[in-house]
């Protein structure tokens, strides 16, 4: 199965986290680490998602009907915003999703995990993601003397991901590479160089009288 069909077929992210949370809870003496990974699932869903989703932004306004499709305890939440669970791992005795991005309209596939030390992730596009600051971000080339340094690609660190989802350095192929990144920041500087790169980010500009009629009219 290609990796978009995989992640298609894959659960929602907050269809997964319902079912994780009436094992886990938000935070017990037996899991400690339950907490964080709560913090994780939203940062993933609020901050991320929105960001590679829909570019950005939030959901336009007349799309609302179509994805507020699921209801729980805090209310119904937007499916089309989250991320999809297209495997899992385990870290400090907790369960925790291997989150996956699709965007087949510009060609562009994104799989992450965070095993509460840093992520790992791993983009396949149908289009060069290249930016000189993602050097910045994460090492991008081949360790020069991997018996002293170490691989951080080794698939063995790829916790969760099916073999085929473990790719080599950006600086390789632009088209299909895989990152360690150490922090929430540092990922999400690089999701938004990845979607700028591709030229889906808008451009900010004020809200004159006649965008905002226009705005209105679309609702």
């Amino acid at each position: 199965m290609k990796l978009a069909e995989t992640i298609a077929a894959a659960p929602d992210l907050m269809e997964w986290f319902l079912s994780w949370r009436k094992e886990y809870g938000e935070g017990t003496p037996k899991y400690i680490y339950a907490g964080a990974a709560v913090k994780q699932v939203y940062f993933v869903r609020d901050v991320l998602a929105p960001l590679v989703m829909h570019n950005g932004g939030s959901i336009p306004f007349k799309q609302r009907e179509m994805v507020e499709l699921v209801s729980s305890e805090h209310g119904p939440y937007e499916v089309a915003r989250s991320a999809r669970v297209v495997s899992e791992h385990t870290s400090k005795s907790v369960r925790l999703p291997v989150y996956a991005f699709a965007r087949p309209d510009i060609g562009l596939n994104i799989i992450m995990r965070n095993n509460f030390h840093g992520w790992k992730i791993s983009v396949l596009s149908q289009h060069a993601i290249c930016d000189d600051a993602l050097s910045r971000l994460f090492i991008t080339k081949p360790p020069p003397e991997p018996e002293y340094t170490g691989d951080d690609l080794r698939p063995v660190y790829f916790e969760g991901f099916d073999p085929d989802w473990c790719f080599g350095y950006q600086a390789n192929n632009q088209c299909r590479w895989s990152a360690a990144i150490h922090g929430d920041y540092q990922l999400w500087a690089t999701l938004f160089l990845i979607m700028n790169s591709l030229d889906t980010l808008p451009m900010n500009e004020y809200m004159t009288q006649k965008r905002h009629k226009e705005i209105l009219a679309e609702q």
